[in-house]
């Protein structure tokens, strides 16, 4: 009969409510069932017979009968009850017939398990007892897979034993002896199976017990009921027993602790009145209709959106953050369908009845850590503006609008937002909702003195869990660590002093779950894997969205593919989808972290999260990513090409961030070197009143700190450097004196290792570009302080940064005749027991040289050097950092003039070349296998062996081959020369190209020719093309001199067909070149090829004009940084035939954001 059992208990079950009662703690909210069942042999007639014609269950009547038939000799046996029979039985004919008369009065192979017993077992009971022998239940459970019970046949089982259980209480067939039925097995029960005994009188004690299957009269049900009302007396609760036709008994039953509920009333009328009983009963206590928790939300009919959300929204269980599973479940469902009422709303026909659909909408978007989008956020902001002021209640939307201008980065409109709610009367949670708002924004701008001015006048109520929680947590992201754990130890306290009254509660649970992962004592973790039963441990749910994360591709855009036959391809065209899983998993996560702080097991996934959402909240996204970054990370942020395409926005926001960074009274949650680097990355792109701000942040920060953090000493070094090369050569200049009037503090170690590391002068940093602030107005108090500290200073450190910024001033022509005087005579004094004589960090050749800013060669210093051996960075299996080898060849430059020299009197004697060449001959024999030998490449990308060899081939081609005077060279050494570079070109071919230049000038390498580098121009292998197009400028300088006769103008025709058609390193090679060529003789290129150049670069530029994104790579910057040398080059040499044709570039280069390209300015100003 199709009814439902719920309607039909209510409406004619007087014991009704009883039944409620034993449902609710059934399905309990903690998820352990409250109640026990003790099953009779009454239900075993629910099983289903396999072939009609078998045997059926004998009953306690069906068994006497039995037992009388063998016992009518005895006197009025019809008269005894049937466990004194069964007695009888056992002593006449033995235990053994008895068993064995019972296994055929019960044939439990004749059954099998009905529906009703898998109905039985699919509800939670705590534990099933039965005293039936048959395997009915135990063969049930094989099929019942949600629940997993353990069957218990012997006491001893018990200690080990798990719930939920079926429990054999009296044996069971086929061997598990004894079967109790006998006067004398249960007679002896209560002592020789006493634990089976207390574990049903623990049940009876702590869960609701119920018995199934008995009848009044039933031998099991009078004899348990006596044993556990004898042993409990009094404090027996109260046991329920489901039966039919027993009313009768009532009050016997109540006598013995018992409450009847009886069904006969409901189901007399049936033929199978016991079947539908049962059935029905589960049905019931199945509660199918009921809400569980975990299974939230529990209404889906988003369509009919205030019914709908509002039930889920007031049935939530309360979880702080919802389970990951859940929200991902259910993410996309909602947001497609909240999109389409969203797209419905008409602004000018808003009611309270379309705010509070909005308002639900807006509730689930927070719950689901949905951000909003840009077609919802327009239709709030709308009905603010149309709105604001009229009786509606905006107050929701306002604070959602606050949160995502908070999230754009947007002050100007979360200003306003905020003038908007001052009048209205906001609740405590919304007032709670606003200022953790405030404390968000300002946390984002690094302004951390007003966040932890915000939190100490935050009052928040010892009831206010989850505000009082997320205040502790923005403690810990402050790192105010001693005031967040007392809030996090007196919220725990209260939390469990309500769990202890609503234990069920997720809310709670969860809100526990928080605290825990921040206290993060071992007495925790326990707890925390229960509340993880109840998806209530809210740090696991964190985990697990972490784990998810997945890089977002954008895949809208049209896409051509080749298709099988020649000439055919696919077009394909995506416009994108609304809703984009790896986006909205990555917000949900930061969101999550930004509520609570969890700990980031895998940085990498919470990285590319934050990655992700910068295509959503770019500025948000990038506050998140620099506030934690380390220098890698850093690093890879902000690129070059990363930092030229930031736009306003985007700066002014780093600005904000970083103006509470590096300053004394002020705290930050970026770490100087960090900041440091930023500010020196972003500096080039910044106008002059922030690039000032930047400079006295800068230096204040150096005169004020302890020199004794490598990272910041390397930052520092970086930030002068790229200031440095930022400026304008008069902004440069002030630079520069500021640089010079710094005090100047110890750097001292007893290890002199870590000196070398640690040691910071500004103006080293610089110091290769003096010729960028040649002739500075310096004080004369500075060069007086600095040669002070020279002659009577006796701490090293100090010395040599005085020593340092002496020689700056003097190698750039900012020091008068006295001084320069005065600082040659200091130099003399000083001691020579440095790295390179007078000092660590400068190779110094002569006092003469650095004194007057000259670079001539001084006799007694190349003395010194050339009986210095050459040092050595390879032996056989190992290798050195090749440090050394690096600087001797920096001084052999020095010794040796190149061959831009216009001529031999600032040359070496012949004796000089000679001793070097033979040092050098046996030292490359020995050190050529580190650079060339397979074995050894591993070792030589970690001592940068390409670089060692570069640099030795252009001391090489430009110091000694392309120099040394020809009348010097013996026999010897032109035969070794051409195996040095036959080595050279078997191992590093496209390195050997540099060299051909030099050996045809000293007449070695006749194989090779000017004709045969023009052919390697345009080789495939980029690296010996671009070499190629650098020997030219050494061929040019030969043909200038008239040391080698070849056609200059196969050269210069040659690169401006690079010019013209080239691209890649082969192009910014050939305009490096030809800049080189123009400076060094402009009279070799001739006006016609000047006025094509000319025509060319402008060109360029007009392109350049019209399409901005020409310039986006490294690649790009080095190019354009070439093509306006070049200009300025031109325009300084050839300024007469140049005119105003280059006017344009002029304004460009002077206006342009790129230091490669502004530096240009000196080289025409």
């Amino acid at each position: 009969m199709n009814y439902e059992p719920e309607r039909i208990y209510k409406e004619n079950l007087k014991m009704y409510t009883h039944l409620i009662k034993i449902r609710d703690k059934l399905w309990i909210e903690d998820s352990k069932s409250r109640v026990s069942v003790m099953i009779g042999s009454g239900f075993s007639k629910n099983a289903t017979k396999i072939e009609p014609s078998f045997e059926g269950m004998s009953l306690w009547d069906d068994l006497k009968r039995k037992l009388v038939e063998d016992l009518m000799h005895h006197e009025n046996i019809e008269n005894k009850d049937v466990l004194k029979i069964a007695q009888i039985y056992s002593d006449e004919y033995g235990r053994s017939s008895l068993d064995e008369l019972l296994k055929s009065s019960i044939p439990d192979n004749n059954f099998e398990p009905d529906t009703l017993h898998f109905k039985l077992l699919n509800l939670p009971w705590t534990d099933i007892y039965t005293t039936n022998y048959d395997t009915l239940l135990e063969r049930a459970k094989r099929s019942v897979y949600e629940k997993s019970y353990q069957v218990i046949y012997d006491v001893n089982d018990i200690p080990s034993s798990v719930q939920p259980r079926i429990v054999k209480l009296h044996g069971s067939f086929p061997a598990n002896r004894p079967f109790i039925f006998t006067k004398s097995d249960y007679d002896n029960y209560p002592e020789n199976f006493s634990p089976f005994v207390n574990m049903v009188q623990q049940s009876i004690m702590e869960t609701t017990f119920v018995l199934i299957g008995f009848s009044g009269d039933d031998p099991n049900f009078i004899k348990w009921t006596s044993w556990v009302k004898s042993n409990l007396k009094e404090h027996m609760p109260k046991i329920y027993m489901i039966g039919y036709d027993q009313e009768s008994r009532r009050d016997d039953l109540e006598e013995k602790g018992i409450t009847l509920i009886d069904f006969k009333e409901i189901y007399k009328g049936y033929s199978q009145p016991f079947t539908t009983m049962f059935n029905d009963l589960f049905e019931f206590l199945s509660y199918k209709n009921k809400v569980e928790k975990m299974k939230w939300p529990h209404k889906n009919n988003i369509k009919v959106i205030e019914d709908t959300y509002d039930y889920n929204r007031n049935m939530y269980p309360g979880w702080a953050v919802l389970p990951d599973e859940i929200r991902r479940y259910n993410s996309e469902g909602f947001w497609r369908n909240s999109e389409g009422f969203i797209t419905e709303i008409k602004v000018e026909e808003i009611n309270k009845d379309i705010l509070k659909k909005i308002n639900e909408v807006i509730w689930y978007l927070d719950r689901l850590y949905i951000n909003l989008s840009y077609d919802f956020f327009e239709k709030l902001r709308k009905i603010v503006e149309v709105y604001n002021g009229e009786k509606l209640d905006l107050k929701l939307i306002l604070l959602r609008l606050i949160k995502e201008a908070r999230l754009d980065f947007d002050q100007e409109s979360f200003q306003r937002y905020l003038e908007l709610v001052k009048p209205l009367e906001l609740n405590d949670e919304e007032n709670h909702a606003l200022t953790y708002e405030k404390i968000l924004f300002n946390l984002d701008l690094n302004k951390v003195n007003i966040v932890l001015t915000t939190l100490e006048n935050w009052k928040i109520g010892s009831k206010e869990l989850e505000w009082g929680i997320k205040k502790a947590c923005i403690y810990t992201r402050v790192n105010e660590v001693e005031k967040a754990e007392p809030l996090f130890k007196d919220y725990l306290q209260t939390i469990r002093s309500l769990l202890a009254i609503k234990m069920d509660d997720y809310r709670l649970l969860s809100l526990e779950s928080i605290i825990l992962h921040h206290l993060r004592g071992s007495y925790g973790k326990d707890r925390l894997r229960n509340l993880s039963t109840k998806y209530c441990d809210s740090g696991k749910e964190f985990k697990s969205l972490l784990r998810s994360i997945k890089e977002y591709r954008p895949k809208y855009g049209t896409k051509t593919t080749p298709v099988f036959d020649p000439g055919r391809e696919t077009v394909t065209t995506n416009f994108g989808s609304g809703f984009v899983a790896e986006l909205a998993e990555s917000y949900a996560l930061v969101q999550i972290k930004e509520e609570f702080n969890f700990q980031v097991a895998d940085k990498n996934q919470y990285e590319l999260a934050l990655k992700n959402i910068d295509s959503i909240y770019p500025q948000y996204s990038l506050a998140k990513r620099i506030l934690k970054a380390n220098k890698k990370e850093i690093e890879n942020l902000f690129t070059r090409e990363y930092v030229y395409s930031m736009d306003e926005k985007d700066k002014n926001v780093l600005i904000n961030i970083l103006e509470n960074t590096l300053t004394k009274d002020r705290l930050s949650n970026i770490e100087n070197a960090n900041a440091i680097e930023i500010l020196s990355r972003i500096y080039m792109i910044m106008d002059a009143e922030i690039q000032n701000n930047i400079d006295f942040k800068i230096l204040s920060f150096i005169e004020r700190i302890e020199l004794d953090k490598l990272f910041e000493i390397q930052a520092l070094k970086n930030a002068v450097r790229r200031i440095f090369y930022a400026k304008h050569p008069d902004k440069a200049k002030e630079f520069v004196e500021k640089l010079i009037e710094l005090d100047i503090r110890s750097q001292k170690y007893d290890d002199k290792s870590v000196y070398i590391s640690y040691f910071f002068e500004p103006v080293l940093e610089i110091f290769s570009q003096g010729a960028k602030v040649e002739g500075m107005k310096i004080s004369p108090t500075q060069p007086e302080r600095l040669l002070e500290i020279i002659k009577n200073n006796n701490d090293y450190s100090i010395k040599e940064s005085a020593f340092l910024r002496l020689a700056f001033l003097s190698m750039s022509g900012s020091l008068d005749e006295h001084h320069r005087e005065s600082f040659k005579q200091a130099m003399y004094n000083m001691e020579t027991d440095k790295r390179s004589g007078i000092s660590d960090f400068l190779i110094v050749d002569s006092f003469d040289n650095i004194a007057n800013g000259k670079n001539e060669i001084q006799l007694e210093a190349l003395d010194d050097f050339i009986v210095k051996d050459i040092p050595i960075f390879y032996k056989e299996n190992s290798m050195s950092d090749g440090t050394s080898v690096f600087d001797y060849f920096q001084m052999t430059k020095m010794y040796f003039k190149s061959i831009t020299e216009s001529d031999d009197t600032n040359k070496p004697d012949k004796k000089y070349y000679q001793q070097w060449f033979d040092k050098f001959y046996p030292w490359w024999e020995s050190q050529k296998p580190g650079f060339f030998q397979q074995k050894n490449r591993i070792f030589g990308s970690l001592v940068r062996t390409e670089e060692m060899l570069l640099q030795i081939i252009v001391v090489l081609k430009n110091n000694i081959w392309g120099a040394i005077p020809l009348g010097y060279l013996r026999e010897e050494d032109k035969y070794k020369i051409s195996a040095i570079f036959n080595d050279i070109l078997n191992g590093k071919s496209e390195m050997a190209q540099l060299l051909i230049p030099s050996l045809i000038r000293i007449g070695v390498g006749r194989a090779y020719n000017l004709k045969y580098i023009l052919e390697n121009l345009s080789d495939k292998n980029e690296e010996k093309s671009k070499f190629s197009i650098t020997s030219l400028y050494d061929y040019t300088i030969f043909i200038s001199k008239n040391e080698l006769d070849e056609d200059f103008n196969l050269i210069k025709n040659e690169l401006f067909q690079i010019l013209k058609y080239g691209h890649g390193e082969s192009l910014n090679e050939a305009i490096h070149v030809f800049t080189k060529i123009v400076e060094m003789d402009s009279d070799l290129v001739d006006d016609s090829l000047i006025s094509s150049i000319i025509d060319y670069l402008n060109k360029y530029l007009v392109a350049l004009k019209e399409d901005e994104t020409l310039i986006r790579t490294y690649h790009d910057f080095k190019l354009l940084g070439n093509y306006a040398r070049l200009v300025a080059i031109l325009i300084k040499y050839k300024s007469d035939y140049v005119g105003k044709h280059f006017d344009e570039w002029k304004n460009f280069i002077l206006n342009h954001k790129l230091p490669e390209v502004r530096s240009a300015i000196m080289h025409f100003e």
